[in-house]
């Protein structure tokens, strides 16, 4: 469960004032290394260290199924392209493949099958839906609040703002599911200029996410170049610009 507002306080205090092991406040207030990494993104405060965290071992004996996969060897380490080391599992996918998947991909739904059943609709824990749509809240903040986020130039570093009423998870989960939010669906905001608040909001596909991310994109840079272009007229050029806007220039 997403803590409350008044739990993160807590646990932010018990973060940054304490000398508490992360695994043990983790175990005292209930909840993921993920949700306690977001609560702590969220408020622009860096981690003490990295946290290894093994994910319970009976979620994925062998036998076990989770999805569309069958779990056929106990949990082992593997080291990826990057040299990160992962908690891997050898899986089984109803159609008979046989891959090895990291815990965290089969953890977190990211990854049901071997892509055999990507147009089968997937029941997911409410748990888990309830994270993402998490997630979604701790980005939407993220975006307009913390200058050191990747793309805080094109939302707060322009003046876009999360409206008062959705700095409460709670208001924002009510919103989310009272218009239809779905775990694959993305937050988009109706006018690219505006704020994220409850009129300016919707969820989309995230193919129609992106194509609307193309089109704004491609907009702003049509604009710079002929922004551009202009500034570098000369006066007789200014002036046959606007001729050809038929303008009448008054001296």
């Amino acid at each position: 469960m997403i803590p409350s507002e008044t739990i993160c306080q807590q646990i932010i205090e018990f973060y940054t004032k304490t000398k508490i092991k992360v695994e043990d406040i983790i175990k005292m207030f209930h909840i993921s290394p993920y949700d306690l990494y977001d609560i702590i993104g969220s408020h622009n405060i860096p981690r003490r260290g990295r946290l290894e965290w093994k994910p319970a071992a009976k979620e994925f004996n062998i036998g076990n199924k989770i999805y569309f996969w069958m779990v056929i060897s106990a949990p082992f380490f593997k080291l990826r392209a990057n040299k990160q080391r992962l908690r891997f599992v050898k899986c089984r996918c109803d159609c008979g493949y046989e891959t090895d998947i990291s815990v965290s991909e089969l953890a977190s739904g990211t990854k049901v099958s071997c892509g055999c059943k990507n147009a089968t609709p997937v029941n997911l824990d409410e748990k888990l839906i309830k994270r993402r749509l998490y997630y979604r809240w701790v980005g939407m903040r993220r975006r307009c609040s913390n200058p050191k986020y990747k793309g805080y130039h094109i939302y707060g570093g322009k003046g876009i703002k999360v409206c008062e009423e959705w700095n409460n998870f709670e208001n924002f989960e009510k919103w989310a599911h009272a218009n239809g939010f779905q775990s694959h669906l993305a937050l988009d905001r109706i006018d690219p200029n505006g704020n994220y608040e409850p009129s300016n909001c919707e969820w989309v596909t995230l193919s129609e996410n992106t194509r609307r991310i193309s089109t704004f994109r491609d907009k702003v840079i049509n604009e710079l170049k002929e922004t551009n272009r202009l500034l570098k007229l000369t006066i007789n050029d200014l002036e046959q610009e606007l001729a050809r806007c038929k303008l009448l220039i008054v001296n």
